[in-house]
Order: structure tokens, then sequence, then C-alpha cells
């Protein structure tokens, strides 16, 4: 059975992988400014900046919410 939509698909995909990599994030001319964040940084493919992972704050707010359960 042959998925008629796949192109199609494939197009959004691509579309929202770029979306999330790139177009949410606030971009920075160079590394340097961007590792003032304090969060790890990357060369987008997309746009040729650099943008910063938010994981080291997502690991930051889970320890958090981990110490508010344990404290009740």
């Amino acid at each position: 059975m042959v998925n008629k939509y796949a192109r199609q698909a494939k197009a959004a995909q691509k579309r929202l992988r770029k979306e999330r990599a790139c177009e949410n994030k606030k971009a920075y001319e160079t590394q340097e400014i961007a590792a003032k964040t304090s969060n790890e940084t990357y060369h987008c493919p997309y746009c040729k900046k650099w943008h910063t992972s938010g994981a080291k704050q997502t690991f930051i707010n889970t320890l958090a919410n981990r110490a508010k359960r344990v404290k009740k």
C-alpha cells in the first residue's frame, strides 16, 4: 500500500525540525556570546549562527522539582 501523503508528511517533518532547532530559539553571532548564557552551544545548520541548548536549565528544574517532592 502506497502512502499518497508521504511527500507532504516528509516536508512537514522537515519544516517542524527546522522550527524547533532554529526558528524558535534566539540566535547569537558568535559562540563566545552564546556561551555567556552558561548553556551548551551548537552551530545551527539552518541559519549558520549559534544557539544554546536548554538542557542544563531543564536539568536544574528537574532537580528542583524532585527536591520539592521529597520535602512534602
